[in-house]
């Protein structure tokens, strides 16, 4: 009986602390965001805060303008994973001083240059293709459309299996994902403080298998370029 009241006490204590955590993450959410610093809470000194940021790499120097044929859309997607990004104004994530930190990033250029223009050239970076966005391909149709219209359908057609052998298949990427994301964890857990600089609809599936695992989603800076999510886990 004693332990139940125990573990029901703690159950309440790690609730109002997430709480606390979400609330500051919302608080400072124009500013460019730091970790939640561990000796903000009396009730948390003597726990582990562990904490992933992950980061949505920023534009891309690349026009998508006008309308694009078949050809456009597949030579577009080409170009897209090889560009940097454009001159970031506001950084989204800031480091305190001396902060330990573990930094990744995908391989795929975008998100290289991002985490370069944020963190600086001499930050020391785990480069890692695990970390790249989910693979696709513009689907050979006639017609005329923007590229989100291309990247949409194509996208779309990909995630239900229609698409060719050139690429993984959607339940292939979400078990990539996976991996992924038990990385972060595992680094996490070794150096309390992580960070990952990727892509949209990787972060969206890297949140869910966190949360899957015991890992709150403190905070959501939406889905644009240089979005925010913060995963932490009270241990």
């Amino acid at each position: 009986m004693c332990s139940y009241l125990w573990a029901a006490d703690d159950e309440s204590i790690d609730k109002n602390a997430y709480s606390e955590i979400r609330s500051w993450y919302k608080k400072n959410k124009d500013k460019p965001l730091r970790f939640y610093p561990n000796n903000k809470s009396e009730s948390l000194k003597k726990r582990k805060i562990l904490q992933i940021i992950l980061i949505r790499h920023g534009d891309p120097e690349i026009n998508r303008n006008g309308w694009f044929s078949y050809k456009g859309a597949r030579n577009y997607i080409e170009a897209y994973d090889t560009v940097g990004v454009r001159h970031i104004l506001k950084p989204p994530v800031i480091l305190e001083p001396d902060a330990e930190v573990k930094i990744f990033s995908s391989s795929l250029f975008r998100a290289y240059d991002t985490a370069l223009k944020v963190f600086g050239d001499d930050a020391v970076l785990i480069v890692d293709s695990i970390f790249i966005e989910f693979q696709r391909e513009i689907t050979p149709l006639p017609l005329l459309l923007p590229i989100k219209g291309w990247t949409g359908l194509s996208r779309f057609l990909w995630m239900i299996g229609l698409h060719s052998n050139d690429i993984p298949g959607f339940r292939s990427e979400k078990s990539r994902v996976e991996i992924a994301a038990e990385l972060l964890d595992k680094a996490a857990r070794e150096n309390k403080k992580v960070i990952l600089v990727g892509h949209g609809f990787l972060n969206k599936y890297i949140v869910s298998n966190l949360k899957s695992n015991g890992w709150d989603h403190s905070y959501d800076g939406g889905n644009d370029y240089l979005a925010v999510q913060v995963m932490t886990k009270i241990e």
